[in-house]
């Protein structure tokens, strides 16, 4: 699956587990959410397509009602 970032700081968080961001940046001294955070994106990264992401119930998956079947 191919992961897009709508935010620079975001990609950047996830490379460098790092942000020069002043969004984000109280955010990158908490360990744990930043490691969860890699983590998630990582298993986006992993799956082949959508509906695996079924399988691992942390992301909390569900499609956007105005989506429709694919």
């Amino acid at each position: 699956m191919k992961v897009v970032f709508k935010e620079e700081a975001l990609e950047e968080l996830y490379e460098t587990r790092k942000t020069k961001d002043s969004k984000y940046k109280k955010l990158c001294r908490n360990k744990k959410l930043v490691d969860g955070y890699v983590r998630a994106v990582e298993t986006m990264l992993a799956v082949k397509n959508v509906e695996k992401l079924r399988e691992h119930s942390y992301l909390h998956y569900e499609r956007l009602r105005h989506q429709g079947a694919e």
